[in-house]
């Protein structure tokens, strides 16, 4: 259930020139019933040759009714128009099959699958508002893949990946009718929708000295989009928006990633470093014109592993993450955002067999646009003891968020708009427990707790 009340004034030059009031009560009922059938047949051809043939069948059906009522002096009116009620039925059918190669520890496999949607779905208003309409869609693609991994040094894996798949549009965006619940963000389906194609290709590499415990890893991975349904917007002198969706061939994405673990003393001492970079590209049409948005975020990562033995550990951590959304058409809305957290964790016997858990995160918030400039301590302690014949039973005292100042914060941008949210969510709390468990509990002071 959900009400909505607001008062919308409209200017010109000459001052204010309408004014709309809404006032509306929803209740929103809605079901969702999903099947999933696979199935998978290997067939070996030589000792290096095998052939695999695979089905993939999915069914969603979806029945929905919402109610809208205009309230106006305490007294409650069917809004026809807005009222809805939907059945959407959504099957998707796919099989193929692929080719595999595999000789000392070489593995090649080449496949493609056919894969058809179909979608049906009605709607319609209440009463005699005239609103009503049906999608009967049906969507045929080709969908292939290539990968390849093998071990090129000792100790090593490399995979390298090409692949297609296909999105078929929802029946929201297909239906063609005018949503115009919000006076100032008018939406309307586009039945002339098609699947957008997605191709993936990637890399993955990693390098180990096991006795020592260095590793190295690096990931890389390129999208790119045919048919992809971006937004098409319309903006008119009263700053109304009309929103449509449209196909687009365009848009991609990029990412990297390494890492390095280090052994200073084996078992003992270790550091850990990353690093990831991500690139966006997407767009929309405003006005006609073509507006591109190019988000590029940077992620490093240190943190220390401190084991001296085994009843005392230290983790110390922290990350940064630099994110830049950048606009071709509207450059003030340009913004940065940065995102830095600090974390520490300790495990320790302390006397008489009673051990301590805590860990201490400070998280920071930057972005420069919604002058956002925010730190949020999180500690939190916990002190046990485990007893009974084979550690069986533990009790427990906990203390979580000590600070009191736990809340979640979320910061994103897109291409028509920016979005800051502040969620306040279960913070300062205790908690006796008890544990009993026949097998007996394990506690190991070099296993971080999560």
């Amino acid at each position: 259930n959900q009400r909505q009340n607001s008062i919308n004034n409209f200017f010109d030059m000459a001052g204010l020139s309408a004014q709309e009031v809404i006032n509306q009560n929803y209740d929103n009922v809605a079901t969702k019933d999903e099947k999933r059938v696979n199935g998978l047949y290997v067939q070996p051809l030589t000792g290096k040759l095998v052939l695999q043939t695979f089905y993939n069948y999915s069914n969603r059906q979806e029945q929905g009714d919402r109610e809208v009522v205009d309230v106006a002096n305490n007294e409650e009116v069917l809004n026809a128009f807005l009222t809805r009620n939907y059945e959407n039925d959504i099957s998707m059918n796919r099989i193929g099959t692929s080719l595999r190669y595999a000789h000392k520890g070489f593995n090649f496999s080449v496949g493609t699958a056919f894969q058809r949607f179909n979608l049906q779905g009605n709607f319609e208003g209440a009463d005699n508002s005239g609103v009503s309409g049906l999608v009967d869609k049906v969507y045929q693609n080709w969908t292939p893949n290539i990968t390849t991994f093998f071990q090129p040094l000792r100790n090593s894996y490399l995979n390298l990946s090409y692949s297609v798949s296909a999105q078929e549009p929802s029946i929201r965006n297909l239906q063609p009718v005018v949503d115009n619940s919000n006076p100032f963000y008018l939406r309307e389906g586009n039945p002339e929708l098609i699947p957008e194609i997605n191709h993936n290709i990637g890399m993955y590499f990693r390098i180990s000295k096991p006795l020592s415990g260095f590793r190295v890893f690096t990931n890389a991975g390129y999208s790119f989009n045919d048919n992809q349904i971006i937004t098409e917007e319309t903006i008119d002198s009263r700053l109304v928006r009309r929103i449509k969706p449209i196909n687009f061939d365009g848009g991609s994405s990029g990412r990297f990633s390494l890492g390095v673990n280090v052994p200073i003393k084996t078992n003992k001492i270790s550091v850990n470093m990353k690093f990831g970079t991500d690139v966006r590209n997407t767009n929309a049409i405003v006005n006609e014109v073509l507006n591109n948005t190019k988000t590029t975020s940077y992620t490093p990562s240190l943190s220390l592993r401190l084991t001296p033995g085994d009843k005392f550990a230290l983790y110390l951590n922290s990350s940064f993450q630099n994110s830049s959304t950048n606009y071709n058409v509207n450059q003030t809305l340009n913004q940065k955002t940065k995102n830095f957290r600090y974390g520490a964790e300790l495990n320790s016997e302390l006397v008489l067999g009673v051990k301590i858990n805590t860990t201490f995160n400070l998280n920071h918030f930057e972005n420069d646009r919604l002058d956002l400039n925010q730190n949020i301590p999180i500690w939190n302690i916990s002190i046990y003891k485990q007893f009974l014949k084979g550690n069986k039973a533990e009790i427990r005292v906990s203390l979580y968020d000590a600070f009191n100042q736990n809340v979640a914060i979320n910061q994103f941008s897109s291409n028509y708009s920016i979005v800051r949210s502040n969620t306040v969510t279960l913070a300062r709390y205790g908690m006796l427990s008890f544990t009993y468990n026949i097998q007996g509990i394990k506690s190991d002071i070099n296993s971080r707790r999560r």
